[in-house]
């Protein structure tokens, strides 16, 4: 027990499935230094209580952002949300309709933290915070991989070289399972897998690897031409055209399969998804969604102290 050791094997292909919700991502922020207050990220958000009393300033716009703006406001003193210019899903706009309490507010992408410690903005207003909050996602990182797998990640979040975001165009027989941005990716393995194991068999022919390499800079570069910024380079939320089931389908039609996911539903069931947030994110989770035809529920109410005790567990 406590001695290191190393295991050196040889397998066939190796399957890298670590996730990417573990090392926080922090925007950059000018003169950041100038701020004596607490700096935290969503990763180590727990339950409120310790915000009790305190001028809270989140930076973000994505699910974490309201989701955890409106567990505070109950106990906070104040509670800021700095959206970016994207603002996925019209924050500004819902708060300019009255959609949230009174001490919670809504406001431009951070531009700096002055010489006297505020937090000001693109709009040139400013706040005295307590806790500048980043929910700003994560980095992707494979600290466990040898510079000699020939991986490197550009913006912190963009992983070369992969063919279909998922494959090594160097080396065809490492995958990289799940490392898409996306509000539902968790079910991207179900896609991503049968594809692999059918390469893997000998059912699938790759293109070479430059083909592979040029295909992949190709989409790269589209995303670029269409505004979506270079850290977004797996992403499927808010990129336009880039949809989530597109990529799925795509997968299929190489491996010749189908994939085991309920796409049509799926992609419906995001879509009202995305509305209903977009309306009022403070009451979306109050709607429980069916599939018409079998009047089945597919997504449950979640309280909130439900979702704090799921917090405190984990």
């Amino acid at each position: 027990m406590g001695k290191e050791f190393i295991i050196d094997k040889v397998f066939d292909a190796v399957f890298v499935c670590a996730g990417v919700y573990t090392d926080p991502f922090h925007a950059s922020v000018t003169k950041l230094d100038n701020f004596a207050g607490t700096i935290t990220h969503s990763r180590d958000y727990r339950t409120p209580g310790k915000y009790a009393g305190k001028r809270v300033t989140i930076l973000g716009s994505g699910p974490s952002s309201f989701d955890i703006a409106l567990d505070l406001q109950p106990v906070a003193t104040e509670v800021v949300v700095s959206v970016s210019k994207t603002d996925l899903f019209n924050l500004k706009q819902q708060y300019a309709n009255g959609v949230f309490p009174s001490n919670l507010k809504v406001v431009d992408w951070i531009d700096h933290v002055d010489d006297d410690g505020w937090l000001v903005f693109g709009d040139g207003s400013k706040v005295m915070s307590d806790v500048l909050m980043f929910c700003t996602g994560y980095k992707i990182s494979f600290p466990f991989l040898d510079a000699s797998c020939g991986v490197t990640i550009e913006n912190e979040r963009h992983v070369q070289p992969l063919y279909k975001h998922m494959i090594h165009t160097q080396r065809p027989t490492m995958f990289f399972i799940n490392i898409l941005r996306s509000p539902i990716s968790f079910n991207t393995a179900y896609a991503q897998v049968p594809v692999a194991m059918k390469i893997l068999a000998g059912a699938v022919k790759l293109p070479s690897a430059e083909e592979m390499e040029t295909e992949s800079e190709i989409e790269y570069q589209n995303r670029l031409a269409v505004g979506i910024p270079g850290f977004k380079a797996h992403g499927f939320l808010g990129c336009g055209d880039f949809s989530l089931f597109s990529y799925y389908r795509d997968l299929a039609t190489m491996a010749g399969t189908t994939v085991s996911l309920p796409l049509d539903m799926m992609e419906t069931l995001l879509q009202k998804l995305i509305h209903n947030i977009s309306k009022n994110c403070a009451t979306h989770k109050n709607i429980s969604y069916e599939q018409p035809e079998r009047g089945q529920r597919l997504v449950r109410k979640y309280s909130r102290p439900r979702v704090q005790r799921l917090l405190s567990n984990s």
